[in-house]
């Protein structure tokens, strides 16, 4: 497949997904989201042709690994499309060599595609956060941001604030309130810190934030007040800025991710 027609692909994909929030349909979103927390070893573009493809997917694999893993694929399904790269192996032989020489059209299938072998289940949203709440602050304090637990600069209503090398949280909130808090804080002090936070990008800085705070939760298995979709209004315009924030979404969240679940 040449470049550029892999280009007019993902872009294709990327614009339904766009065009649904303009028209506030939500649901799309939250898939997005949630494919976040399931995809992070894959990258924005090929994440965004999934959603796009098969919304409610959860594991993709392609044909053989699934059937290394004891499972097969039902007949009469189709697969997901996405890109895989095509490796150039130098002939030293050494494989940290190689390097990537373009993209070819693969196809994936998502675990309800298929058939045979029971698979462990997928985290499913609770109460307990403890775990990764321990992770995430230290995953705080590596960077060099001190978490604190005092509402007295708060005001009435708001759960937590992003102070430039300080975050500074509500105590006694729920543990679930509390996670989702600390995420989205931290997501502002990864983005935000040196950005102009001037009314009229309010809304992106939020949006980015709160959007990365319910992937992450919901990887973590915590379940979470999805209001994120309140945003959807912050979405519109053009797709090139569409697509910019939604990296910016992809990229921080698989970050914390990453570092929660090693």
């Amino acid at each position: 497949m040449k470049q550029e027609e892999a280009n007019e692909l993902a872009k294709e994909n990327l614009s339904v997904l766009h065009e649904s929030l303009k028209l506030g349909q939500s649901d799309r979103l939250r898939a997005y989201l949630r494919a976040i927390s399931y995809f992070k070893d894959y990258s924005f573009r090929n994440t965004i042709m999934i959603v796009s493809q098969r919304p409610t997917a959860t594991a993709v694999a392609g044909f053989h690994t699934w059937r290394k893993l004891g499972r097969f694929v039902s007949k009469g399904q189709t697969g997901i499309r996405i890109f895989a790269p095509i490796i150039k192996k130098q002939e030293s032989g050494d494989a940290d060599q190689n390097s990537v020489k373009g993209f070819r059209l693969a196809h994936v299938f998502d675990i309800e595609q298929t058939e045979g072998d029971s698979m462990p289940k997928l985290a499913e949203p609770q109460t307990g956060t403890a775990e990764y709440r321990d992770k995430l602050l230290a995953v705080i304090e590596d960077h060099g941001i001190e978490v604190q637990f005092d509402a007295s600069d708060l005001r009435e209503g708001v759960f937590g604030v992003s102070a430039g090398k300080v975050i500074k949280i509500r105590p006694g909130m729920d543990s679930m309130t509390e996670f989702h808090t600390i995420v989205h804080e931290f997501a502002h002090e990864l983005l935000h810190r040196e950005e102009c936070k001037a009314p009229e990008n309010k809304k992106r800085i939020e949006t980015e934030a709160e959007s990365i705070a319910f992937s992450v939760s919901h990887a973590c298995g915590v379940q979470c007040l999805d209001h994120v979709c309140d945003y959807i209004g912050t979405f519109g315009g053009c797709a090139n800025t569409f697509e910019a924030s939604m990296a910016r979404i992809f990229e921080t969240s698989a970050y914390i991710i990453g570092k929660l679940k090693d």
